[in-house]
């Protein structure tokens, strides 16, 4: 247990030690941003920055494109939702309507009143390729494939079906044929 408090207001608060030793009650934030629905280019889609191990229960929570601000959170939502975890920790979730391309970089900050630095995370879109020219690409190559597989069978039908030169229907050797 940890205590923490003045002398006159006491408070226990089980500390949750982390595999790696340090104290998790500290709440210390850990952030992580990862898309709502899959990439599609030049689709509206939102940015999810997941906050983890707040205690308090407070936090400031910024978006940054390219390095400067950007607008701030979703239509309709104030700020960070914050729902409890196990323990006295909570997680934040914060949402950026955004409109994906190739060339982004976001960032998600995540700062608390009286703490002199910030928690940082950020997002670069990967393997992003736009998903109706890869759909076209395959469907072309599907295609071509098809027809060639088809002429191939076609040509070998016609070949197998035709009698040989020099060669009665019945499979002799005819009388006019000379090698």
């Amino acid at each position: 247990y940890r205590v923490i408090g003045s002398s006159h207001e006491i408070a226990e608060i089980p500390a949750r030690p982390s595999g790696d030793g340090a104290d998790v009650s500290a709440g210390i934030p850990a952030a992580k941003v990862f898309p709502l629905e899959p990439l599609r280019p030049g689709r509206p889609n939102a940015l999810v920055c997941s906050v983890d191990n707040l205690f308090p229960p407070e936090a400031a929570v910024g978006w940054q494109r390219r390095g400067a601000e950007a607008e701030t959170g979703r239509e309709g939502q104030a700020g960070p939702v914050l729902v409890p975890q196990e323990g006295l920790a909570f997680r934040a979730f914060a949402y950026l309507d955004f409109t994906p391309a190739v060339d982004d970089l976001y960032a998600c900050v995540v700062g608390r009143r009286g703490d002199l630095s910030s928690t940082v995370s950020y997002w670069v879109p990967r393997d992003v390729l736009p998903s109706d020219l890869l759909e076209n690409v395959l469907c072309g190559l599907a295609f071509g494939l098809g027809v060639a597989g088809a002429s191939v069978g076609v040509g070998l039908l016609v070949r197998v079906r035709r009698p040989a030169r020099g060669r009665a229907a019945d499979g002799r050797r005819s009388r006019d044929w000379n090698p």
